[in-house]
């Protein structure tokens, strides 16, 4: 369905389905008689009549510049009443959707056209299980000057199917007296050159270029057409079939046309057979009812100044930046939390039915709590960053500008989080404490507290607010605990172990003639130290290690041992020597060997890596623990 009433320019594109299609959106749709501001009546005398005959085309090519030319031209000059039937069908993966139209188009000498009418929408399943769709709606529009500005405006009833949109021009910058006629003609002969561009012109071949006048008594003529051609695909030819009728004053103004399109996929199955498969028609009809201009009106249901903003409120929301309808959130100007995201929207507009309600907020009078950062010369994002108080501007579609005082707050503190990441904590060791707030936007002051006396451990806060534990002395078991200063039963809390710290020469003399062992889900591992210098590795359980490995096999080793000053890859680490593993199915030579260990001697690591290999293709990383010294 087509609507004179849209840009020219926009024809083409609105004809690939018969109706417009608009982003917009509107408030209310209640239609109230409105008194339109218009030039003087005036009044045009019919001199149509007077006009004198044309050669009617005799070709399709020259009939389609006649369409655009001659016939377009006279519309222009002798506005024409009209009423049109407009189905589209194309075809889906799983169903068929149908549009159906019609529409009273009137022109006026004054620059005014206006256009009602119904619109049907109908998908029809292409299975027996899914259930069919029926949508109704009516429509009214105009398309006027008013106050130096050029109007085109659809409303529809229910917005079932379509929402109302509105454009306004100035005059003359945007648009010329010129386009104006363009736009207040009901433009028959347009739509028709536009089938003719999509359809025809690329397809006509040069014995079927010729097309032949019908005259009745009258002069007028009229022509019947019909065209087929294929369009050759990777998987598929697309056949189309056009037929189309039309007639014409004998002066040279259209009178009415049916143009009708129908394209079907034909391919071939696996088996070789010819499928053939529907995939879009169009069946247009457009006739006029009378070819005089009417000159006098007063008013209409429509009044274009009712589809923009002179004024509005501002209401905040939320973006969780996930996108979607659920995105946002309302927020409340005055309690709006830090770090959020803000989008603004148009509440109370005035008028009710205006429709350029998108807003856009521009500037903050206090970049430090609420940041606006704008790109692409337009948008923007807006985020609470700091606490206290600003003013944010924002501004319409159409330039119409309001602000709104905010306050930004601290976003109230729900639970905290206390980890610490060393494995093994020594006295003297310095530890970093991991905080994590929910939100983390919260500003509540954090304080901490040990369950342990001063001389086996402190903690300190430093300016950033970052904690760090300070051990002194072994002891079994620490309690650190991280609360709100506000409200201290929001708190968290983690439990250490600080280690004695063995010297080297303690270690080497420890390992001599020690024993661990290690339990990895239901698998386990022994590894052995001798005081010469020798030891042995060994698999007890193999149910999650693999099958490389021989159970209560002994795989013998030398080892020596080395202190790193830099503590990697370990505080203290022993070489083993290269041993071979072979399973009868796998064999191996383990010559990339190293056992970690730090200075509390509570636990050690296991890696082992076979010959050709990167990495340590056995890490035992799930710790090795003293059995027997």
């Amino acid at each position: 369905m087509i609507k004179k009433i849209l840009p020219i320019v926009l024809a083409t594109m609105a004809l690939a389905s018969c109706g417009p299609k608009s982003s917009s959106t509107t408030s209310s749709t209640n239609d109230t008689s409105s008194e339109i501001p218009t030039s003087s009546e005036t009044t045009t005398n019919d001199t149509s009549s007077n006009l004198p005959s044309v050669n009617a085309p005799t070709t399709v090519s020259d009939l389609y510049n006649f369409i655009k030319n001659t016939s377009l031209n006279l519309e222009l000059i002798y506005g024409t009443s009209a009423q049109r039937n407009c189905v589209v069908g194309k075809a889906n993966l799983f169903s068929k959707t149908f549009e159906t139209s019609k529409e009273t188009y009137h022109s006026y000498s004054d620059d005014v056209l206006t256009v009602s009418g119904e619109i049907k929408y109908e998908k029809i399943p292409a299975d027996e299980w899914s259930e069919p769709e029926t949508k109704n709606d009516k429509f009214e529009g105009i398309s006027t000057i008013v106050d130096n500005h050029f109007y085109q405006i659809i409303d529809y009833d229910n917005e079932s199917i379509y929402v109302d949109s509105a454009k306004r021009y100035s005059v003359p910058n945007e648009v010329n007296e010129q386009m104006i006629d363009m736009y207040t003609t009901n433009g028959l002969s347009l739509l028709l050159s536009s089938h003719f561009e999509k359809y025809i012109l690329n397809n006509i071949v040069q014995d079927n270029d010729g097309i032949n006048p019908i005259k009745d008594d009258n002069g007028d003529f009229s022509y019947t057409y019909q065209l087929a051609y294929n369009t050759e695909m990777d998987y598929e030819t697309i056949s189309t079939v056009v037929n189309f009728e039309a007639s014409f004053t004998n002066y040279g103004m259209i009178k009415s046309y049916h143009f009708k399109v129908e394209e079907n996929s034909v391919s071939e199955d696996w088996e070789g057979n010819t499928v053939t498969q529907f995939v879009s028609s169009i069946n247009d009809q457009f006739s006029s009812l009378d070819f005089n201009k009417k000159v006098g009106h007063t008013s209409f249901n429509i009044n274009p100044l009712d589809y923009y903003l002179i004024s509005y409120d501002i209401q905040l929301f939320s973006d969780d930046l996930m996108g979607g309808d659920n995105s946002l959130s309302v927020v409340d100007a005055n309690k709006i939390p830090l770090d959020t995201n803000l989008v603004a929207k148009v509440i109370n507009p005035q008028p009710a039915k205006a429709l350029d309600t998108e807003l856009n907020i521009i500037e903050s009078s206090n970049p430090n709590i609420v940041k606006v950062t704008t790109y692409d010369g337009y948008k923007s994002t807006v985020k609470a960053v700091g606490i206290g108080n600003a003013t944010l501007t924002a501004v319409s579609e159409s330039g119409i500008r309001q602000t709104i005082n905010v306050s930004v707050i601290s976003k109230p503190l729900e639970s905290i989080r206390v980890s610490i990441y060393d494995s093994s904590i020594l006295e003297g060791d310095t530890v970093n404490v991991y905080v994590t707030r929910y939100p983390e936007a919260n500003t509540d002051e954090l304080v901490a507290s040990l369950s342990c006396t001063s001389d086996v451990a402190t903690v300190t806060k430093y300016d950033d607010g970052d904690f760090v534990i300070n051990a002194l002395k072994p002891a079994e078991n620490v309690t650190l605990t991280i609360y709100s200063k506000q409200n201290p039963e929001i708190k968290g809390e983690c439990n250490f172990k600080i280690h004695k710290r063995f010297t080297f020469d303690e270690i080497k003399e420890s390992l001599k003639n020690s024993i661990w062992t290690s339990n990895y889900q239901q698998s386990s591992a022994t590894i052995a130290f001798n005081d010469d210098g020798t030891g042995y590795f060994m698999v007890t359980n193999n149910t999650s290690y693999g099958s490389i490995f021989v159970e209560n096999q002994k795989y013998n080793f030398t080892y020596t041992i080395q202190q790193h000053e830099n503590g990697y890859p370990g505080d203290i680490t022993m070489t083993l020597s290269s041993f071979v593993v072979d399973s009868g199915e796998y064999k191996y030579n383990f010559n990339d060997n190293l056992v970690v260990l730090d200075y509390s001697m509570s636990y050690l690591d296991v890696r082992l890596t076979p010959e050709g290999e990167s990495g340590w293709m056995f890490a035992f990383s799930d710790n090795f623990y003293l059995q027997q010294n």
